[in-house]
């Protein structure tokens, strides 16, 4: 039987990764290297190289065989006259640091985008455009970031680019960095194109590499079903095919899960996701939910350890959520000082949603010194910009401390109306408040209401740990809860 041509092997290596089949495209782009190599083509070599880096990096999250690739794919056109394989390999480098390491990713775009330019590269000069752009909201520089994300995604859905790669890279950079600016109006419409260019051009696989990051989307989005479809999917079917980014998906649908009121099984999600940077964020919130403001506050210092510095965007979380972490440790200067933080990180960015919970905050911090008209203004702020960003999560939880503010520190808490009684069941069983509008024939404004009435009555800040305490009260039981 005649040897299979370096060609054939990475025509058969590129369908099995649209496969999924990534063992079997390592194994083929292998045998196509070490061809390459014997016949002395020295850039198709390079080019194998560089793809077998991404397959163990962004595919495998074999970072340390990644770079061994890519530096050996480097040394090979050291050297040689400008080619397309040298505008890839930093695009290629530049993956490994997108959760960590926006500094690096800025540079490494910039220098893939120059080269792409001199060469006359589209695909290649498009996506680094995108990824130069993520890397720029990363660091709180999201107008210029969008720009060139705007740019790069409109060139991939409107035919200009014809490699696959890159045209699911365009689309995807665009949606992380939707999600890191919060700007979730902006990342749903682009996501709705996505799925229409992948049905009309038959590029179905595309949809498979930003699924994970639309289900993230759609739940803070508030389209709860759509979310725990995407990363349920994400988190199974990505586990063999791209750990990282199932470890991700994980981490996401175990904060949807707290959300939705199931903390123990958000657990279970959270260890299976392993090192991901979003895990001890998620482990913050479950132990707020769970009164451990201390266990919180340590999770948040290791969460902001794991970004590595400069990554305003992605810090803000951790600021956000320091102010009632701090609050309920009772060290206010502490969380005024997280509030200060999220401020100018607001200012900064200039995004409407980090504006919302730098207001939240702000609200939460006048509650906490007893100022209720000054807690009152800022939190109906949030309540509108949470509501003007399509978060009604978020706008939940400014209306819960509204909530409060009206209601003011000496009322009674623990009364529940029958009605009251009656949602906090159904929150329960881990229905969102949009399934609750449903089952009780009410608007979701209404269910709105009757949520944030139940967090204040019950003197906690989340679904979940409404939930709990109701159980710990007795209020709820195994037939459901009672009113008093």
């Amino acid at each position: 039987m005649p040897e299979e041509s370096p060609e054939a092997l990475e025509a058969r290596a590129f369908a099995l990764w649209w496969e999924e089949d990534v063992d079997g495209a390592i194994a083929a782009r292998e045998q196509a290297y070490a061809l390459r190599r014997d016949r002395g083509e020295v850039v198709e070599a390079a080019r194998v190289a560089g793809l077998l880096a991404w397959d163990h990096g962004a595919m495998r999250g074999a970072y340390a065989v990644a770079n061994g690739w890519l530096q050996r794919a480097r040394r090979l056109v050291e050297g040689l006259p400008p080619t397309a394989e040298h505008a890839w390999l930093p695009l290629i480098e530049a993956s490994f640091h997108l959760d960590t390491d926006p500094q690096a990713v800025l540079r490494l775009s910039r220098e893939a985008g120059e080269e792409a330019r001199a060469l006359g590269g589209l695909d290649i000069e498009m996506t680094a455009r995108t990824l130069e752009g993520l890397a720029l909201v990363s660091l709180g520089q999201v107008d210029a970031g969008t720009r060139l994300l705007d740019e790069g995604a409109a060139a991939a859905f409107g035919g200009e680019l014809h490699d696959p790669i890159a045209i699911g890279s365009c689309c995807c950079n665009m949606i992380i960095a939707c999600e890191r600016a919060r700007d979730f109006d902006r990342a749903g419409q682009w996501c709705e194109r996505l799925v229409a260019f992948a049905d009309r051009t038959g590029q179905r696989p595309l949809l498979a590499l930003c699924r994970a990051h639309h289900g993230t989307v759609r739940m803070m989005r508030g389209e709860w079903d759509q979310a725990e479809a995407d990363l349920e999917w994400s988190a199974g079917a990505l586990s063999a095919v791209r750990p990282p980014l199932a470890a991700y998906a994980r981490a996401r649908l175990a904060q949807l899960r707290r959300r939705q009121g199931r903390p123990a099984d958000a657990r279970e999600l959270l260890a299976a996701a392993g090192t991901h940077v979003l895990v001890p964020l998620v482990d913050a919130e479950l132990l707020l939910d769970a009164d451990d403001a201390a266990g919180a506050h340590a999770a948040l210092s290791r969460y902001l350890r794991g970004l590595g510095g400069g990554t305003p965007i992605e810090s803000a979380a951790a600021f956000e959520l320091l102010v009632p972490v701090r609050i309920r440790m009772h060290d206010l200067d502490a969380a005024r000082r997280a509030h200060e933080r999220l401020a100018a990180i607001a200012t900064d960015v200039g995004s409407n949603a980090l504006r919302a919970a730098e207001r939240l905050a702000a609200g939460r911090v006048a509650l906490a010194e007893r100022d209720a008209e000054r807690a009152r203004a800022a939190l109906e702020d949030a309540v509108d910009g949470y509501e003007r960003c399509v978060m009604p999560y978020e706008a939940e939880q400014a209306r819960v401390e509204l909530a409060r503010a009206a209601v003011g520190p000496r009322a009674p808490q623990g009364e529940l109306t029958p009605r009251e009684a009656e949602v906090l069941a159904l929150i329960a069983e881990g229905l969102s408040n949009r399934q609750i509008a449903e089952r009780l024939v009410v608007s979701d404004h209404t269910v709105h209401r009757h949520v944030a009435n139940i967090l204040a009555r019950l003197g906690v800040s989340s679904r979940a740990a409404a939930v709990a305490a109701a159980s710990g009260s007795g209020h709820l039981h195994q037939d459901g809860p009672i009113g008093r």
